[in-house]
Formats: C-alpha cells, sequence, structure tokens
C-alpha cells in the first residue's frame, strides 16, 4: 500500500491541474469585456514625476510631539521616497506579475500591479482622477474608526471592531482591526501604524506594522491575537496624493500613486492566474460605488462633531498647512 502514496499523489496533481483548466475556461467565458478607456481619462501618475521634496508632518505641529515621536517620524519622511522607488523596482524585476486596468468614470482610470515574489504580495496603483476629495481622505484618515459604519454590510457584518489603539500625534496613529474568520480559515487580528505628512502640497502617507511577534510598538504594548486568530506582518506601504488639475474641480479629485507589499500566506500555486484575473476586475466594480459614497463622509452626524470638536488639534493644524484648506473646508461643511 506504501507504493500507491506516490501514485495517488501524481493523480491529484493530474485532478488539480484539470480542475485549473476546467476553471480557467469557465471564467474566460462569464467574464464580461474589459470597458473601453474613455477617452477623458487622464494618464495615472509616474514615480519619476512625484514630488518628495521637504517631507513634513500633516495636521501636526512639531510642539504637539514627544522626542520620540518626532524622531520616528522624521525617519519615516526621510525614508518614505526611497521606500517608494524600493517598492516600485521590486515591482518592476518581478517575473510573476499582474497588470490590471479599472474605469470609475470619464475622468478616473485605476492601473493596478500585483507582483507575487519570496512569500510577498507587492502592489502598485496609480489613479489620475481619483473619485475621493482631499477633505474626505484627510478626514478618513484621522477618523479612520468611523469607517466601520460606512463600509457596505456584507463587508462589515465580517468586521468585529476598528479603532485607534493608541494615538502617538494627531498625524500618527495605531490602528487595530479584527476580522472574522471563514471555516477553515483562521481570523486576521492586525495593528498597523500609519502616519500622514505632506511634500509641498502633496498627501503622503506611510503605513507598516509591528515586526513579527513583536509584544511592543514604539514602547506601546501589543495584545497577542486571541484564539483562533493571525495577526499579518511584512505590511509596508507608501501613498502619494495630489489635488487634480482641470477639468476636474479643485479637490475634488485626487491623483494618486501608491506601492506597498504584505507577507502573503497563500501559495502561489493555489491561486490559478485566471481566477485572479477574474476576481480582482470584479472587487473593484464593487469598490468604486463606496469610494463615491465616501465623499459624504463629512455630512454624518459623528463626523461633524468630532471636526468641530477637534480634540487634538488636527484640523486647525491642516488649516495652516495646506494652501487653501481653510476656506475650502468651510464651502464644503456649509454644503453639508
Amino acid at each position: 500500500m506504501a507504493a500507491l502514496g506516490p501514485l495517488v499523489l501524481f493523480a491529484l496533481l493530474v485532478v488539480l491541474l484539470l480542475l485549473e483548466r476546467c476553471i480557467a475556461r469557465l471564467l474566460r467565458r462569464l467574464s464580461p469585456p474589459l470597458p473601453p478607456s474613455p477617452p477623458a481619462a487622464t494618464t495615472p501618475p509616474q514615480c519619476s514625476s512625484l514630488s518628495w521634496d521637504e517631507v513634513m508632518p500633516l495636521g501636526a505641529l512639531p510642539a504637539q510631539m514627544a522626542e520620540a515621536v518626532s524622531a520616528s517620524q522624521h525617519a519615516k519622511a526621510r525614508a518614505a521616497g526611497e521606500q517608494f522607488a524600493a517598492l516600485d523596482a521590486a515591482i518592476a524585476s518581478c517575473d510573476d506579475t499582474l497588470h490590471f486596468t479599472s474605469v470609475a468614470d470619464a475622468h478616473a482610470r485605476l492601473a493596478l500591479s500585483l507582483a507575487f515574489a519570496d512569500g510577498l504580495l507587492y502592489f502598485s496603483t496609480r489613479c489620475a482622477a481619483f473619485p475621493l476629495g482631499l477633505l474626505p481622505s484627510l478626514t478618513i484618515l484621522h477618523e479612520f474608526d468611523l469607517i466601520l459604519a460606512w463600509l457596505p454590510p456584507l463587508i462589515r457584518s465580517q468586521v468585529d471592531h476598528i479603532r485607534v489603539a493608541h494615538s502617538f500625534a494627531p498625524n500618527d496613529q495605531l490602528v487595530a482591526s479584527r476580522i472574522r474568520g471563514f471555516g477553515p480559515i483562521p481570523g486576521i487580528d492586525d495593528v498597523w501604524n500609519f502616519v500622514v505628512f505632506r511634500a509641498g502640497a502633496a498627501l503622503v502617507v506611510h503605513v507598516e506594522d509591528p515586526p513579527r511577534g513583536a509584544t511592543t510598538f514604539r514602547k506601546f504594548a501589543l495584545p497577542p491575537p486571541p484564539h483562533g486568530y493571525s495577526r499579518l506582518h511584512g505590511l509596508l506601504v507608501v501613498a502619494h496624493a495630489t489635488p487634480s488639475r482641470a477639468p476636474t474641480p479643485p479637490y475634488a479629485r485626487l491623483d494618486v500613486a501608491f506601492v506597498g507589499k504584505v507577507f502573503f500566506p497563500v501559495p502561489r500555486w493555489l491561486l490559478p492566474t485566471p481566477i485572479i484575473r477574474w476576481f480582482v476586475p470584479f472587487v473593484l466594480r464593487l469598490v468604486w460605488p463606496m469610494v463615491f459614497r465616501l465623499n459624504g463622509i463629512l455630512a454624518d452626524a459623528r463626523v461633524q462633531r468630532r471636526v468641530q470638536s477637534d480634540v487634538d488639534g488636527f484640523y486647525a493644524a491642516l488649516e495652516r498647512q495646506l494652501p487653501a484648506f481653510g476656506s475650502f473646508a468651510a464651502e464644503e461643511t456649509a454644503k453639508c
């Protein structure tokens, strides 16, 4: 009987390969043709065109920060441009890379790349005229715990919580989230730190999670994940966004570019390329309506109360730092 082991394994591999081919053919038949790129859609911003000069904290003043926090932010700001370029180069040199495009409307066209290498998933996104305004974007980044109420019901039902675990500074927060598992798949109990900067008139966001197995992050204690949950690691994201130029209204759209990487726990051979090519565009088509709806976050009574109270001075600091941000905020608040 022991001699049958290799034969059984070989037979299973053959069945898996045949099943993959059948699924690929089925997905090709079911997948609708990609929509044509509208003539008005602009070209996504390229890495070489991004400005990383004088990256500094956004929404926080130096006097508000402890010395250790200021030093940490200074190091992240100094490294942001180099990390962006390094991640971009890693994706460009990867042999296993998939490219996607998605059109939101006549102005916004998104280009997405996914690369698999050494147990990591690299991702890169460029989108000119991304349909989310500057003020809603900044509000979401600062009031991240409120985003749960804005997620689709199907996604919201799988999320236990999204909360700010610790605030190092108004622009520097540690966020904790917990997503339920499904069947044999464990849930995810994750924490990540994101810091908001500006480079001239550009918005720069740096996101990372604690090292694998860490019990503290910047001297803040990290409780271990509960039973049945795992914690992701290896996350690093650098994002760059600027208000879009005409023909879109000022501040109503953003030219966005971000790159990142994260440890990918699923073996690549378990994810047939045809399934990925079908699934990613499917998800993007679901995401676009949610992005458009997020522009109305300023009408949320809870958000308005937080903006008006401005407990940590985040919004007051923004008015000093972003050109014309104060008048724009007043106009948008009046519309709400």
